[in-house]
């Protein structure tokens, strides 16, 4: 008589019952527990936006302990998750959006929902928390069952938080976990950025461009000798150890058929890049509408890349990347949002300003945008010995913490210096066009051309 099945069959088959026994054990227990209590984590604060929240945390949770940026999204985002055979079963996202394309809640909301044709609306209100009114829907599907909870919260300078929650299979755990979230959640008065408001209207108002025409005339040129060697306390040695140079030229006309504001700027750095960038910003002088074409070379005059970013009446920005197969983006800048071109003239009116401490989105010339700290240096803490200086203005960005620019003055408020610190230290000597050619001579005709 033959046997039905052999001895390795049946122990293959048992172990697979077992294994599939041990996964409903798992479940079971990750079920049990996250539905009983739900651990939270401490409190993690967004310190620019002045938010604090917690999400779910230890056990099963996959969790991030602080808010994560996106640079390409243009948001920071702080997430957990449960993950069971790589399958998200439970989550809950927080995401601080700095430039919404929707910025009313109710059709923030709306729009939201309707990329999602399979859930079914069973219950929406609003929240308020510190002030602020915090609106969500809750909603299930048949596709993919469980419960889902949508919200969101407009707040100050145009900006928008949104909170996802998802757990499957499981309305009363999605439930819970909207409690904790919520109950977490708080907002705190935010002055640097209210600062912030105040700062960039009174420029539009005050029409900062015409701020240096009266003190420079209808053109204002700033060159730069560019090093990553000679620190700020060290006096520029007259050997030429440079091996980069910026120069930029603001021109402002009276001619009502062109943008009153014109801004081109020249760059060239030497080995182990080898490129030139050449862009031309033209604008009102309210910068409510601009334009602002890049154009990057190899110094052999190869192409590399080609973007032209344009801002509407309407407040659109859209980017176009011209060099490859074109492409264009969309973001709407909030009120916050000026192009980073002007970054030296906000440092400088920063100088004589009621705060100390800011925060403006910078636009650049990519089209990207980010948020960006503004804060004067005080006496004690410029560590610098030369002389001259007299103050600083330090410029984070936010996204990436080990980032900054610092901008040297001297006593009458004029740009001696700057030191960036974005993968490297760069130094920017201010200087003039007679030093310019002398340290780059093979560059003299393009450098007389750009500048007259």
């Amino acid at each position: 008589m033959q046997p039905i099945y052999n001895n390795k069959q049946r122990s293959a088959l048992e172990l697979a019952l077992l294994v599939i026994f041990a996964i409903s054990l798992l479940v079971a227990a990750i079920v049990s527990v996250i539905r009983n209590k739900i651990p939270m984590s401490p409190p993690i604060k967004l310190d620019f936006a002045a938010i604090t929240a917690s999400v779910p945390q230890g056990r099963q949770w996959i969790s991030l302990n602080e808010w994560r940026y996106s640079k390409a999204r243009n948001n920071f985002v702080l997430a957990s998750k449960i993950v069971q055979n790589k399958l998200v079963i439970a989550f809950a996202e927080l995401t601080y959006i700095l430039a919404p394309d929707i910025t009313d809640p109710v059709k923030f909301l709306e729009n939201n929902i309707s990329k999602r044709p399979t859930l079914k609306i069973a219950d929406k209100g609003v929240t308020t928390r510190d002030g602020i009114e915090v609106y969500w829907c809750y909603a299930t599907a048949e596709t993919i069952p469980g419960g889902y909870y949508f919200t969101a919260a407009k707040l100050p300078a145009g900006r928008m938080l949104q909170i996802n929650i998802f757990a499957y299979r499981d309305e009363a755990l999605a439930k819970k976990m909207f409690d904790a979230v919520m109950k977490g959640l708080s907002f705190e008065k935010n002055q640097p950025l209210e600062d912030g408001l105040n700062f960039v209207n009174n420029l539009k108002q005050k029409k900062l461009p015409t701020i240096i025409l009266d003190e420079t005339g209808p053109s204002m040129a700033k060159v730069y000798l560019v090093n990553k060697t000679v620190p700020i306390d060290r006096e520029v040695p007259k050997k030429n150890i440079f091996d980069s140079f910026f120069v930029e030229r603001f021109s402002f006309s009276n001619d009502p058929s062109k943008p009153p504001l014109h801004c081109k700027s020249f760059f060239m750095r030497n080995a182990p890049d080898n490129i030139t960038s050449y862009t031309l910003f033209q604008s009102d002088l309210s910068f409510d509408t601009f334009t602002w074409s890049a154009k990057h070379t190899t110094l052999q005059g190869s192409p590399i890349a080609e973007t032209l970013i344009e801002l509407d009446r309407s407040g659109l920005l859209s980017s176009t990347n011209i060099h490859a197969e074109p492409t264009t983006a969309t973001i709407r800048p909030g009120p916050l949002a000026v192009p980073e071109i002007l970054a030296d003239m906000i440092a400088t009116q920063l100088l004589n300003y009621q705060a100390e401490t800011i925060y403006i989105d910078l636009i650049f010339a990519n089209g990207q945008m980010a948020p960006a700290q503004f804060s004067t240096v005080k006496p004690e803490n410029l560590n610098a010995n030369t002389k001259d200086i007299a103050s600083a203005v330090k410029i984070q960005f936010l996204g990436f913490p080990d980032n900054s620019l610092t901008i040297y003055f001297d006593k009458n408020n004029k740009i001696i210096t700057k030191i960036e610190n974005i993968g490297g230290m760069v130094v920017g000597h201010r200087s003039n066009a007679k030093n310019l050619i002398n340290a780059f001579p093979e560059w003299t005709e393009q450098i007389k051309e750009f500048l007259k």
